[in-house]
């Protein structure tokens, strides 16, 4: 009987590297192959690791075999278990250290130089790939009324949002929006957005 060892049980996220180990009592990994019927496995030689990744797939199942090389005869399957594919977690965006909305102090928003964009909560031990920001919006509502808006692309503030940041005053909105980013799930609009009320000391 074979034990498969997986970081959520049942479930691989799709398009990541998702890291499980097999055993099979009384067999070496020499003795062991595992297919899917969805994405490629890959086996760390230096460790008991087997890493699947499912591609950017529309399956929403896959199936893992663990079969037994045997003398002299064909592949002897001894295992075989469904899991669920779940797409990569949604991701939230940050400015900086800041990752709440609510208030913010002047010298922390001008402290910030880029935004960056993770699920937040997720455990990026599974795996290697984060979210890379490919373009974004700044919203800048003073408090006399005026509004400006600016436009970047990938993840670091423009010289021009940045001049807008030191000319902010307590009760100025900073709305950080419209994030596009490219990750597991391909090019996708992050649906939060970052709101931000200078508090001037």
């Amino acid at each position: 009987m074979a034990v498969i060892a997986t970081n959520s049980n049942h479930l691989f996220i799709r398009n990541i590297n998702n890291p499980f180990q097999v055993a099979v009592p009384g067999y070496f990994d020499k003795d062991i192959v595992i297919t899917t019927n969805v994405g490629k496995i890959e086996h760390n030689e230096n460790s008991v690791d087997y890493y699947l990744n499912t591609g950017l797939c529309n399956e929403k199942t896959l199936t893992l075999c663990v079969f037994l090389k045997k003398p002299k005869c064909k592949l002897f399957k001894i295992f075989e278990q469904a899991y669920k594919i779940k797409p990569f977690p949604k991701p939230q965006v940050f400015l900086g250290q800041i990752i709440d909305n609510g208030f913010v102090s002047y010298k922390m928003l001008n402290n910030s130089h880029s935004i960056f964009t993770m699920p937040f909560g997720f455990d990026f031990t599974l795996c290697d790939f984060q979210h890379r920001a490919k373009e974004f919006k700044v919203k800048h509502n003073h408090k006399d009324g005026t509004i400006t808006i600016f436009n970047a692309k990938g993840n670091l503030l423009t010289e021009e949002m940045k001049e807008s940041f030191k000319k902010a005053d307590t009760g100025d909105i900073i709305t950080i929006y419209d994030v596009i980013v490219e990750g597991p799930n391909g090019i996708e609009k992050v649906d939060d957005e970052l709101i931000l009320e200078v508090k001037k000391t």
